[in-house]
């Protein structure tokens, strides 16, 4: 049982970078019944009316190779961003004109840079882990030393109890079940 615990422990300690690293944000771009047929834009910031990035339609599902998911409703997509590819900025999502005008919907801020506390944890979960499998073996190297104190019970539940020297007096019987007097 211990060990699974202890399996289970290194398991969880050291695949947290996964849970980290593969948070996603996604941005909503809603848009009027009218505009459906457009095409959508997801692109980066250049200036303050200038971006780059894809023009695609509605049944596009991913851009950048999968890095970046495109879900598609009535009236809205949804962007989700699970890894960026082109660096922290601010990003758009919004309908293409026949003009290649951009009509923004949405924006947000994405970055790549861990946070603060990501930085934190990715230094505390070391630390922790080394506590931990250091409680760990300790507890275990306690439960095994032998207490002076305790009796020993053999296999077939009788106490082997250590006589000191004393010989009994009295009557003792023998392998043939004869009683002799001492």
């Amino acid at each position: 049982m211990r060990m699974w615990c202890l399996v289970l422990l290194i398991y969880l300690v050291m695949h947290t970078d996964r849970c980290i690293s593969d948070v996603s944000e996604a941005v909503l771009c809603k848009f009027d019944p009218e505009y459906a047929d457009l095409q959508r834009v997801w692109c980066k910031q250049d200036s303050e009316d200038c971006c780059t990035g894809y023009a695609f339609g509605e049944s596009i599902t991913a851009l950048y190779n999968g890095s970046v998911e495109v879900n598609n409703t009535a009236n809205a997509f949804t962007i989700t961003v699970h890894n960026l590819t082109e660096g922290n900025g601010m990003y758009w999502c919004g309908l293409m004109f026949s003009n290649e005008t951009i009509m923004k919907l949405a924006e947000k801020y994405f970055s790549a840079d861990p946070s603060l506390f990501e930085q934190v944890w990715s230094i505390l979960r070391l630390v922790l882990f080394a506590v931990l499998v250091l409680a760990f073996v300790s507890t275990y190297m306690l439960t095994r030393v032998a207490d002076p104190n305790k009796k020993k019970v053999t296999d077939d539940g009788y106490e082997n109890v250590a006589l000191h020297g004393h010989r009994r007096r009295g009557r003792q019987a023998s392998s043939d079940n004869t009683v002799t007097e001492e």
